[in-house]
């Protein structure tokens, strides 16, 4: 191989890896092929930060055909424990994407929905980044009135406003340990009864 053929190669090899926003190759007809784009989706820890596996996405194509919808559902992706999703070679256009599903123990923020564009030159890299909330817990302190000491054995039971039992026991009842305490951990934000 010649050094000009080495030097076209490289070139095309840097060019197709989005380096430079110039054409990889030109067609006789004088069509202009460009890479295409990238889409990289994060899902984190609102508070930490960290990020987090088990959220699912649905990515829709949103073209001019499409009004007051999301467009054409093209994917539907999870992420894995690193918590990111990176979409290669995704097509030119403007995209919604969505999160449908939280990780277990987590809700969803109300920002689970972000729109994208990706150019027609094949050079976007867009970056997305969803944020969860974790559950919280409840944590339920009996003291004596008279005394002060923490009371145990004594039962609660703990539902919802609509009266289903919550947390880790199947019909809602806690029992207080020796400290006059028990925590019900997981539960989602809302109105309990207790």
């Amino acid at each position: 191989m010649n050094l000009r053929k080495i030097t076209a190669l490289l070139l095309a090899v840097v060019l197709s890896v989005g380096l430079f926003a110039a054409p990889v190759a030109s067609a006789a007809d004088g069509a202009e092929n460009y890479p295409l784009n990238a889409l990289v989706i994060k899902l984190e820890d609102i508070i930490t930060h960290e990020m987090l596996g088990g959220g699912r996405f649905e990515i829709y194509y949103n073209n001019s055909e499409v009004s007051g919808g999301y467009g054409t559902l093209v994917a539907t992706v999870d992420t894995d424990g690193s918590g990111v999703i990176v979409l290669s070679g995704v097509p030119s256009g403007y995209y919604i994407v969505r999160q449908t599903v939280p990780p277990n123990n987590y809700q969803l923020s109300i920002k689970n929905e972000q729109n994208v564009y990706l150019k027609p030159d094949g050079t976007s890299v867009q970056e997305l980044v969803f944020s969860n909330y974790r559950y919280g817990g409840l944590m339920v302190f009996l003291d004596d009135k008279d005394t002060g000491k923490p009371v145990g054995g004594a039962t609660f039971s703990v539902t919802n406003v609509s009266g289903l039992a919550v947390g880790n026991s199947a019909d809602g009842v806690y029992t207080t340990d020796a400290h006059g305490e028990f925590y019900i951990e997981n539960l989602p934000a809302g109105d309990y009864k207790i």
